[in-house]
C-alpha cells in the first residue's frame, strides 16, 4: 500500500502543470509543499491563523525553507510548540523579521535531526522582540561584539556614563563610521533580560597582535568626538579638566542564546536524497 507521502508525490508528478520541461524546481516546492500540508493538519485546529494563510501561503513559505531536507526527515511537529508559535505568527504577518523567525522555527520542529533544538520558551522569545531588533539581534548570536562605554570623567573623581554600549556601527556603503541605531541600548538590555547575551566591561577583546588595538575604532565615532568637543576650556591654573574616557567590553551570546539562534537561524541544507 502506498504511504501518503508517496500518494501526494505520485499525484504532484501526475499533474500537467509540473509535466512541463523547465519546472522541475517548481515541481520539488509543489510536491513538498502538500506534504508539508498532509502533516500539519492534525495540528489545524490549535492554529491561531487564517485559513486562507495556512491553505495557501505557509505551505508554500514553508516548502521554501525545507526545500532541501529529505522527505523522510519531516516530521508532524509536537503541538505543545507549534500551537503558540503559529498563534503568534498569525500576529506577525505584517512583521516580516519576525515572521522569518517564526517560520524558521516551525522549519526546524518539522525536521527530525532539528525538533531537538526547540525549547518550548522559544515562541515567547520571539514575542518579546521588536520587528527592527530581531533583524540586528543575528549578528550578536553569531559573534563576539566589542562594546564601549564612554563616559565624562570628573576631575574631583567619578564619572558620568555618556553611552552605555557604543559598537563599530558602519555605513554599509562609505564604510564609515555611522550613528547607532536610537533604541540599541533597550534592545541590548531586553536581549540580557531573556537570557540571550552578556555584556560585560569587566573584560575586554584582546588581539593576538600586540600591534593590533581592538578598540581603536572608539576614537573615531561621532559620539565620541562630539563629547570630546564639548569640554570646557580650562585655563592654566584652574585645576585639573574633566575629561571623555571609555570602558573596554564586548557583548557575547549565552548558550541559550547560541540554541534560539540555531533553532530560529536560517535552517541547514541537507543533501537532497
Amino acid at each position: 500500500m502506498k504511504s501518503d507521502r508517496d500518494a501526494v508525490r505520485d499525484a504532484a508528478r501526475a499533474s500537467t502543470g509540473l509535466e512541463r520541461a523547465g519546472q522541475l524546481y517548481g515541481q520539488r516546492l509543489a510536491i513538498k509543499e502538500q506534504v508539508i500540508l498532509n502533516l500539519w493538519k492534525p495540528l489545524a485546529r490549535f492554529f491561531g491563523v487564517s485559513k486562507d494563510y495556512f491553505e495557501n501561503d505557509f505551505p508554500r513559505e514553508l516548502a521554501a525553507k525545507l526545500e532541501h531536507i529529505p522527505d523522510e526527515e519531516l516530521v508532524t511537529p509536537k503541538a505543545a510548540v507549534v500551537a503558540p508559535a503559529m498563534e503568534a505568527l498569525g500576529y506577525s504577518l505584517e512583521e516580516p523579521n519576525l515572521k522569518e523567525m517564526y517560520l524558521n522555527l516551525l522549519a526546524a520542529s518539522s525536521t527530525a535531526t532539528r525538533s531537538r533544538d526547540v525549547h518550548p520558551s522559544f515562541v515567547d522569545t520571539i514575542r518579546q522582540l521588536d520587528g527592527d531588533e530581531a533583524l540586528l539581534l543575528s549578528t550578536f548570536l553569531t559573534n563576539r561584539v566589542e562594546c564601549a562605554r564612554i563616559k565624562l570623567q570628573r576631575p574631583i573623581g567619578g564619572y558620568l556614563v555618556k553611552h552605555e554600549y557604543v559598537i563599530p556601527w558602519v555605513d554599509s556603503a562609505t564604510r564609515r563610521p555611522a550613528s547607532l541605531p536610537p533604541r540599541l541600548t533597550e534592545w541590548i538590555n531586553n536581549w540580557e533580560r531573556l537570557g540571550l547575551v552578556d555584556a560585560t566591561y569587566t573584560q575586554h577583546s584582546v588581539s593576538s597582535d600586540p600591534e593590533v588595538d581592538l578598540y581603536a575604532w572608539v576614537d573615531e565615532r561621532p559620539e565620541f568626538i562630539a563629547l570630546k568637543a564639548e569640554l570646557p576650556v580650562v585655563q592654566e591654573g584652574d585645576g585639573p579638566a574633566p575629561s571623555i574616557e571609555y570602558d573596554r567590553g564586548f557583548i557575547q551570546p549565552t548558550a541559550r542564546g547560541r540554541a534560539f539562534y540555531k533553532a530560529v537561524g536560517e535552517p541547514t541544507p541537507a543533501v537532497p536524497r
